[in-house]
């Protein structure tokens, strides 16, 4: 099985999924680490769901794909798949695209981005995606997910078998860089000293992995987690109450000397979302300022041993959107499960490849507020030194819902049964 650049146009053109538009109801304004601001600040999409557009695209972030092969020419190829009966989930996943049509917004006299899926970069991009799948990759990742005993062996074998296989390289601090792959191939995840981000006089942390190449500026900053919301995924509703929400009884006595007057509630999945954010955003401050050249947009992720999520933030236009969970685990763990969520994982993770510079359709998306309560504080300036400064709501399906089964529509997924 080889995926190739045709079948990228196709998964690209048939993309439907959507992304929560966040903007931050609370944040503090003095120097904290990644994991206290997990505590105190909050973010969510209250306010754009009440909007007309309640929430955006995937596809609003990549460029528009040249005119030399045209969809029609593919879905003619599958015609035969299309009357196929595929998986019994295909009802399901008809249901849930319904009234998920792609949105397309462009400013007037604004040229739209192409891309080139016949370059020299995307072929080997596409190869490294076709590494990915080889069955080897596959046996030893699945052993990797059975075998990690924590989060640092975890953190290497998905940085070995996932995320250099998809971004061609990736990299960790030199401590855990020492470790083994957990899977027995004897492989070691590169090491990096220059893991931190940020400055101690605004927000700070290390890195758990950072993909692709600090110097050519397609970096993606990547968060590890023993547990993100992968048992959440398949649990009963009955059973949100117990992490959606949930006030931490012992927080604020850890907190209070460094963080005054601030009401230190938020756990579980809030507490995730809340900390990966605060990361994603200076994460991007420090991308953005070290390459300004390249996009405005700039993906971080957070993954554990079933799913991920992605979230981007764009520093220029103070814009952020945060993915649902993606489940990548399925309970037969094989080219055809897992297409749609490894796919939508290597665009993000290749997003100077896919992304537009300056996506014309965020102009419809509402800001995080993230510039205007933070430009009134002296240490807000010190956010475009960022690059000198590197040592490197209401209870619903967002959090425990897979979405990985809306990643495309279903010409698009019955096209990719068959040729898996």
């Amino acid at each position: 099985m080889m995926i190739d650049a045709e079948d990228i146009r196709l998964f690209i053109d048939g993309l439907t999924l959507d992304v929560n538009v966040f903007n931050f109801e609370q944040l503090v304004t003095f120097p904290a680490a990644f994991s206290d601001l997990g505590k105190v600040n909050k973010v969510s999409d209250a306010k754009s769901v009440e909007l007309e557009r309640p929430c955006g695209k995937l596809k609003d972030f990549i460029k528009r794909i040249s005119d030399d092969f045209s969809k029609d020419e593919q879905l003619h190829k599958s015609e035969g798949a299309k009357r196929k009966s595929v998986s019994s989930g295909d009802g399901h996943i008809a249901k849930q695209r319904k009234g998920n049509q792609e949105r397309k917004f462009v400013k007037d006299n604004e040229p739209e981005q192409e891309l080139d899926l016949h370059g020299d970069e995307a072929k080997e991009t596409i190869k490294q995606l076709n590494n990915f799948f080889a069955k080897d990759n596959l046996l030893q990742l699945e052993k990797v997910l059975e075998k990690s005993r924590d989060k640092a062996e975890l953190e290497i074998g998905l940085g070995i078998h996932i995320i250099s296989k998809l971004a061609g390289i990736a990299c960790t601090c030199e401590n855990k860089s020492k470790l083994s792959c957990p899977c027995g191939c004897g492989q070691y995840l590169q090491g990096n000293d220059k893991m931190w981000i940020g400055s101690d006089t605004t927000w700070y942390g290390e890195l758990d992995i950072i993909s692709g190449s600090p110097t050519s500026g397609d970096t993606v900053a990547i968060t590890v987690a023993n547990e993100l919301e992968s048992s959440e995924v398949e649990d009963d509703d009955d059973d949100e109450e117990e992490y959606i929400g949930e006030e931490m009884e012992d927080v604020s006595d850890g907190i209070s000397g460094d963080f005054p007057n601030v009401e230190s509630k938020f756990s579980g999945t809030n507490q995730r979302i809340n900390q990966t954010v605060a990361q994603a955003v200076v994460f991007a401050f420090t991308e953005y300022n070290r390459h300004r050249e390249k996009e405005d947009c700039i993906p971080s992720i957070i993954i554990d041993k079933n799913c991920f999520r992605f979230v981007i933030y764009n520093p220029v236009d103070d814009k952020l959107v945060v993915s649902n969970l993606i489940n990548y685990k399925k309970k037969e763990f094989n080219p055809k499960n897992i297409f749609r969520s490894i796919l939508v994982l290597w665009i993000i993770l290749n997003h100077r490849l896919f992304f537009a510079k300056s996506p014309s359709s965020l102009q419809f998306y509402l800001k995080s507020g993230f510039h205007e309560k933070m430009s009134h504080i002296h240490n807000y300036k010190k956010l475009n030194d960022y690059s000198k400064h590197i040592v490197c709501r209401s209870k619903n399906k967002f959090d425990s819902y897979d979405d990985s089964i809306n990643a495309v529509d279903l010409e698009t997924y019955e096209w990719f049964m068959q040729k898996l």
